[in-house]
């Protein structure tokens, strides 16, 4: 039976904040209803002199991201999702996902338009703003959302300068960066923290330097300089745990810091550099031989690639015990990603967390082989709820169960909290054992511990639960797209690339009955993804109960 009221549910979300986010989360609630009246009462000051120079070190994105033709006709596609505004300015878009009308609100489309001729990209940006100030109103709906505000204030600042300098459009976007100074000052984000708190500050920096407040510039950039600061985890991980957010952040942050030396602000952005490395050793520690992170948590599987020396850090096993994740590597090109979970006593943010406690993901020879669904939709429904699940990771399920209660499209209640028993690197690969009480409130209270073995081109993966009673276990693999298992006998499986998962039987066991292949997806980025299969191990056990799987070159 499950014991975990669905009542108590707000108390166990609250229970992940502290006394002064919840404070900020209720003073927003009350101030929110009230931007559009504020909006009407608030003048503009002046129109901010040129500033297009202090951007100017600000790099666009790598690659482009709507197509050009889409803009001049007022359409967008964003992951898959076409939006189109048409002439009726409907920037509402109801019936798009909260996701995608975020997306809209952005203007990231900006630098595709700085791809254009000057003269072509003005004359698209300024039907795309007349459009938009017509089907928006000033504190309302999605377009003014705090986190949604910063992200156009600081394309608009970063971008705007160079397309339509010179156009009286540019004059009424300068009109209104004061608006988006204040609605940001009124709703910043400091309940829900993380990187939506980073993104709110940077954004008022931008804002702060384009009105010429260097005052208040100063302040923003003090306070996010301390606040990404108070953002790492001891090993130099993002209080989010989730890598492509870790990424995000270090991106932001690194734009920051461009713009505080351009504004005369060095000792902050030296300061605020300095967490940048702190941010970028991690990632460099947890990237793979392909520079890819792994997509644990909210993270798509091609999530950026990190810029790697492995010259002077090469792939080896090593342990990020703050941020609760480990590599196991090998000489024979086994890279074994772990994720064990959040570490009991560590600080956490967990909204883009997923019940996915001693989970591993696993390359050879630089080839994805054992993944993650990962994220392809902020959505709330079936598709969150699966990728979220614990079934869609490589570790254990018991009663149908999460570890973690996870719901909604970005809520966690009851945490599982991990414990590391030991690590012990060689020059194999070593081993790893850690374990995780997720499962506490079932009868019997089992506790899983899990044991990750690498040497000699084999991973061994033995799954050691404790407790009492009886309880229906649910070992799962699942594979990366492009690797389908061919059962060559009782437990043992052919997956491809010259490589073999073998289950090793309990007593009493029929591997033939209790192992199966499962059709499921892995996330490729937010609205896609590829079909891919897992190996499913379901069986009733009594507790305590001991289960073990190899992963193998044939």
């Amino acid at each position: 039976m499950n014991r975990r009221s669905k009542a108590l549910r707000p108390l166990r979300v609250a229970a992940h904040f502290t006394r002064e986010q919840l404070w900020h989360h209720l003073r927003g609630r009350a101030l929110r209803p009230l931007s559009p009246l504020l909006a009407a009462l608030e003048r503009s000051p002046r129109t901010p002199d040129p500033w297009g120079a202090l951007f100017a070190g600000i790099s666009p994105p790598e690659t482009p991201g709507v197509e050009l033709d889409g803009l001049r006709q007022r359409r967008f596609e964003f992951d898959g999702t076409t939006v189109v505004v048409g002439p009726d300015d409907d920037w509402s878009q109801v019936e798009a996902t909260m996701l995608t009308r975020f997306q809209l609100h952005y203007f990231d489309w900006l630098w595709d338009l700085a791809r254009l001729e000057a003269s072509d990209a003005q004359t698209v940006f300024e039907d795309l703003w007349w459009s938009w100030r017509r089907g928006t109103s000033r504190g309302r709906g999605v377009a003014w959302e705090p986190y949604v505000t910063a992200c156009r204030a600081w394309n608009l600042c970063v971008v705007v300068p160079r397309i339509a300098a010179d156009s009286d459009c540019f004059r009424d976007v300068a009109g209104l960066m004061h608006y988006h100074l204040s609605q940001l000052v009124r709703l910043l984000e400091r309940d829900v923290g993380g990187n939506h708190l980073i993104k709110d500050l940077k954004g008022l920096l931008a804002l702060a330097l384009v009105l010429g407040d260097s005052g208040a510039a100063e302040r923003w950039a003090t306070e996010l300089t301390s606040t990404a600061a108070s953002q790492l985890l001891a090993d130099g991980g993002h209080v989010e745990r989730a890598p492509y957010y870790h990424l995000q952040v270090l991106g932001d942050l690194l734009d920051a810091a461009t713009v505080m030396r351009a504004s005369g602000l060095s000792d902050l952005a030296a300061e605020l550099n300095a967490t940048c490395e702190r941010m970028r050793l991690w990632a460099e520690a947890l990237a793979d031989s392909t520079g890819s992170v792994p997509n644990f948590g909210d993270s798509p599987r091609r999530a950026p690639r990190v810029l790697l020396d492995r010259e002077a850090n090469p792939i080896e096993s090593r342990l990020l015990e703050a941020s609760g994740f480990a590599v196991l590597a090998s000489p024979d090109n086994f890279e074994v990603s772990v994720n064990l979970g959040s570490i009991a006593g560590t600080r956490v943010l967990p909204g883009h967390s997923h019940a996915d406690s001693l989970s591993f993901q696993m390359l050879v020879s630089g080839e994805l082989v054992v993944c993650d669904a990962g994220c392809s939709t902020y959505a709330p429904g079936p598709v969150r709820s699966y990728e979220r699940s614990t079934v869609a990771h490589s570790t254990i399920a018991i009663d149908g169960e999460d570890q973690s209660e996870i719901f909604g499209a970005f809520r966690v209640g009851h945490l599982a909290r991990t414990e590391l028993i030991a690590f012990l690197p060689s020059a194999s690969g070593g081993s790893l054992t850690a374990a995780h009480d997720g499962f506490r409130h079932l009868p019997g209270a089992p506790r899983h511990e899990r044991t990750l073995s690498l040497s000699n081109g084999c991973l061994e993966v033995i799954d050691n639960i404790t407790g009492a009673g009886q309880h229906r276990i649910a070992q799962s693999v699942p594979l990366a797209p492009g690797f389908e298992p061919v059962a060559t006998s009782a437990g043992m499986f052919d997956i491809g690339s010259g490589l073999a998962i073998v289950f090793l039987a309990t007593p009493g066991e029929d591997l033939e009955q209790t192992v199966r292949i499962e059709r499921a997806w892995a996330s490729t980025g937010h609205g896609s993804r590829e079909t891919s299969a897992r190996l499913e191990r379901r069986l009733d056990l009594y507790l305590p109960a001991r289960l073990a799987f190899q992963l193998c070159r044939i």
